[in-house]
């Protein structure tokens, strides 16, 4: 039998909103060379021989059937010829997006898998000469898988990636590694498995990558030293094991490393060409050990927090010129710059307050060229049940 969907007219009726097409939304001429349903199963199939088009269970196939079935706009693109094949592939994308995520269940879906132009008032969509550069939907309830088609057919166009709390499951595409352009990729707080793939690396534009409060496991790719781009790096709350690779050094741009709470083993990296590098955070990852890399000095770190880890050693007074904030033990690294808010014999052992995770950038908004100034907080109250950790404010020494 044939691999190739059937399309015989006798689907169910529409589950999607009825709309009749914009006004503003211009006419399309048919030509002698109109598309085919075959041919756009053909295109699919060409860059994506395992997307799935024959089960109907499937994220893929709906959203196929949707768009050579149900969609008028699309039917409009068909007549329009092979120039619109690249406008009814993004469509595919999207909607295969909306159905791998429980799409009927946003909170905000505004115009989803309407018969308007994905690039005029799809929810959370934005355009850049008429491709999808930006899909920013934090927070509307996403439930399901990131599914592969996003990346293979968004992947010379997707600039930002917003998806932060959601309930997005499943492990992250390796296809995401084809998204060569994406600068902001950040699915904070969702329920990602799996291990960070290793493709990740390919990504040659990415600023900003926030994959944190997610269940992913497995160690940090070494490949993470090929986005010589990178700002941005959060892993926090996950299950992370392993060293933390020594090819982060090369990522010079770094201005934030994130991975509190994880699995991570190991001392810190010699990482002395990170000269950008303003905030380091790896508190609780208790398998680490360890001294202070001898390199620490050069580094011109704001914040640092390496309470709960078997690090030990001495913090350089050379960081006495830049550090604002510090969480460590100090039974454990000493820091001659180091003085309690109240008393200098650091009698107190408060509750560790969590450390900022870094905010989304907007997708309209330029990342900024240095990293954001941190502000200072209170610190915590004390609790007895925490014992040798200590919260410093610092400042130069006379």
């Amino acid at each position: 039998p044939s691999m190739l969907p059937s399309f015989n007219g006798s689907e169910a009726p529409s589950r999607y909103p009825s709309m009749s097409p914009s006004t503003s939304e211009p006419t399309v001429t048919p030509t002698a060379n109109a598309l085919t349903r075959e041919d756009v199963v053909d295109a699919i199939l060409a860059q994506s021989p395992t997307s799935n088009l024959v089960n109907s269970n499937s994220a893929a196939k709906q959203a196929l059937d949707w768009l050579v079935l149900q969609d008028s706009y699309s039917a409009d693109l068909l007549e329009g010829g092979a120039t619109n094949l690249n406008k009814i592939l993004q469509r595919f994308a999207l909607a295969t997006l909306y159905e791998s995520t429980d799409g009927e269940n946003w909170s905000s879906s505004r115009n989803w898998m309407s018969t308007r132009d994905v690039c005029r008032g799809w929810y959370g969509i934005e355009c850049e000469e008429q491709e999808v550069a930006n899909i920013s939907l934090p927070n509307i309830d996403l439930k399901g898988p990131l599914p592969k088609e996003m990346f293979i057919f968004l992947k010379d166009s997707l600039v930002h990636v917003s998806m932060n709390e959601n309930q997005v499951t499943g492990s992250i595409p390796t296809e995401v590694g084809l998204a060569r352009r994406l600068e902001v990729f950040t699915i904070l707080e969702n329920e990602l498995t799996g291990k960070i793939p290793t493709e990740i690396g390919n990504m040659e534009s990415l600023v900003f990558l926030n994959l944190g409060r997610n269940n992913l496991d497995g160690s940090i790719p070494r490949t993470i030293g090929d986005l010589s781009k990178l700002t941005h790096f959060g892993v926090l709350e996950n299950e992370l094991t392993g060293k933390i690779p020594k090819e982060i050094a090369k990522v010079v741009t770094l201005t934030q490393i994130t991975a509190t709470m994880n699995e991570l083993t190991g001392p810190i990296p010699p990482i002395p060409q990170l000269t950008a590098l303003t905030m380091l955070n790896l508190a609780g990852n208790v398998g680490m050990s360890g001294s202070l890399p001898d390199d620490f000095g050069t580094l011109q770190l704001k914040a640092i927090y390496l309470q709960k880890t078997g690090l030990s050693g001495i913090m350089p007074i050379s960081l006495c010129d830049t550090l604002e904030r510090a969480w460590i033990e100090c039974d454990n690294i000493r820091c001659s710059c180091c003085q309690a808010k109240d008393d200098v014999s650091c009698p107190s052992v408060p509750t560790a307050s969590p450390a900022p995770t870094p905010s989304t950038p907007a997708p309209t908004t330029p990342l900024p060229s240095a990293a954001p100034t941190i502000a200072p907080t209170s610190l915590p109250t004390a609790s007895p049940t925490q014992a040798n950790i200590r919260s410093f404010v610092l400042h130069a020494s006379p």
